[in-house]
């Protein structure tokens, strides 16, 4: 929350993913529309955020991108990043 240098879209974004993890295996498995729709942000300010947060300057955040359904759509998979780990 203190880092000034992130948007308040990118905080957002980065504490939804934080409180979607799963407890198992610490990570946290969204299509990036359904976090847009949840938010109440437009998909490409969290493609945005996204990508900030992904920044090697930054790194809070890791993405793989898994493919999943019936309709094979792509879910990308998150874990947040520790600086102590």
């Amino acid at each position: 929350m203190g880092r000034t240098y992130l948007t308040d879209a990118q905080k957002l974004v980065g504490i939804f993913i934080a409180m979607h993890m799963n407890r198992v295996d610490n990570h946290a498995k969204h299509q990036q529309t359904t976090i847009a729709k949840d938010l109440g942000i437009h998909v490409d300010t969290v493609k945005r955020a996204i990508k900030r947060l992904r920044d090697d300057d930054v790194a809070l955040i890791d993405r793989e991108q898994l493919q999943r359904g019936r309709r094979n759509r792509a879910v990308n998979r998150y874990r947040l990043i520790f600086p102590w780990s």
